[in-house]
This record gives C-alpha cells, structure tokens and sequence, in this order.
C-alpha cells in the first residue's frame, strides 16, 4: 500500500466561519507539510479575527502528528490567553483508546474549551 493510500488526511481552513477541520488519518511525515500550511494560517488568523473553532477528527495518529497537536494547541492557548475565543472539538472512535488518551492529555494542557466527543 502507497503512503497516499494509507494516510488519508483532510485538512480544511474556512477564514470566513473561523473553522479548522482536520480528518482521516495522520501516520506519516508526509502530513507535515498540511500541518506546517495549516499553523501559518492559524496564527494570520488568530491575530486578526476574535474566534476560531477546530474540528480534529482522527482515525488514526502517529507521533509526528501528536508533536504537531501538543505545538498547534500551545498556540491556541496563546491565542485564548490573548482573548480569543478558540474552541476544539476531538471526535474519535470510543474503542480507540490511544485516541481517547491523547484528547484528554491534550486537554489537560489547555484551559479554553476542548471537548471530547466519542462516536
């Protein structure tokens, strides 16, 4: 199976809603360069825009990505000490417990708002 085969990642910015959505699976070094466009244009639209919502739909991470998470999170949290309003929701299956674990690890590290849903 080819590298495009096995991660199958969708990442979307609408600057106009304010809405990140990450979905699919993130397993290899190949997702960098999505995560890399992604944290630029985060960080332009957090400095001119009051709110952002992520939606951060994983199948399945590897620890590249999970490195990304903890930075791309740092700079959320920045963005909401600075009065942002940022919201994530992590939507992962509920037999996944790696998953599971790295939302809730994920939002210990945070205090805006990070909701967990399990489907």
């Amino acid at each position: 199976m080819s590298d495009n085969q096995k991660e199958m990642l969708v990442v979307k910015y609408n600057e106009a809603n304010g809405i990140v959505v990450v979905k699919g699976k993130s397993t290899n070094l190949t997702s960098l360069q999505k995560y890399t466009k992604l944290a630029e244009k985060v960080k332009s639209h957090l400095e001119s825009h009051g709110k952002l919502t992520c939606y951060l739909c994983y199948e399945e991470i590897g620890v590249t990505t999970l490195m990304f998470l903890y930075d791309f999170v740092d700079t959320l949290q920045e963005a909401h000490e600075n009065g942002r309003v940022v919201t994530v929701f992590w939507v992962v299956d509920k037999k996944d417990y790696l998953l599971v674990e790295a939302g809730k690890d994920l939002k210990t590290v945070v205090d805006f708002n990070f909701k967990i849903t399990l489907v």
